[in-house]
């Protein structure tokens, strides 16, 4: 963020940024503001159901902080109770409650996107030794790369290209399938991803 806030300074210096303005940077980042941009653009069914109040959800289901990363903060709860006492009696704009979408499986999409179109994409699929988990207290059983057309599916990269409109950096989807019904439910979109991680002697990625 403090790139994206310093980018016109940073270019007179002679840095090399791929970076975009710090509004479309913060809707990405944050999970209650991602969640709000998925029902501006009618995407609402690709992401978890959200509960506005501890009375309305169906649980067990997932409360989370809206900034956060490797899952701190991120609990499973049993109740309204349990909210109330994690979040604080009143269920603010700072925490998401959400359903929890069963399964072993989870996908990570990694993308290089430039003013909105996908340059690249690498996906990864994870087996976890857990159908309700939060990650990193689960064990990974196995993990291995995925192609196009099977993973992720052009529906699903259209999917991703509406929401990063306007962004250009690496950006990362996580999700798992409905097994309801094969929908893809968009959990997080972090921007520090594994498929584009340099291996052994190669040469170290480009800082967004």
């Amino acid at each position: 963020m403090e790139i994206a806030q310093r980018q016109d300074e940073l270019k007179e210096m002679g840095w090399k940024l791929i970076t975009c303005s710090p509004s479309i940077l913060g809707r990405l980042d944050d999970k209650v503001k991602l969640t709000e941009l998925a029902e501006e653009l009618g995407l609402s069914q690709h992401f978890p159901q959200r509960f506005l109040a501890a009375e309305e959800a169906t649980y067990p289901c997932i409360l989370k902080p809206g900034a956060g990363e490797f899952g701190s903060g991120v609990e499973i709860v049993h109740s309204p109770q349990e909210v109330r006492r994690i979040s604080g009696e009143v269920l603010s704009s700072r925490w998401l409650l959400q359903e929890m979408v069963t399964g072993c499986y989870e996908y990570s999409t990694s993308l290089l996107v430039c003013e909105g179109e996908i340059l690249e994409v690498a996906c990864m699929r994870y087996e976890y030794d857990a159908d309700e988990y939060v990650w990193p207290r689960v064990t990974e059983l196995g993990k291995e790369l995925r192609g196009p057309p099977e993973e992720p599916t052009e529906e699903q990269l259209d999917v991703m290209r509406r929401l990063v409109r306007g962004y250009s950096g690496f950006i990362n989807f996580n999700y798992k399938i409905r097994p309801s019904d094969g929908e893809m439910c968009i959990m997080e979109a972090p921007r520090i991803q594994g498929p584009f991680a340099p291996g052994p002697g190669s040469h170290p990625p480009i800082a967004t």
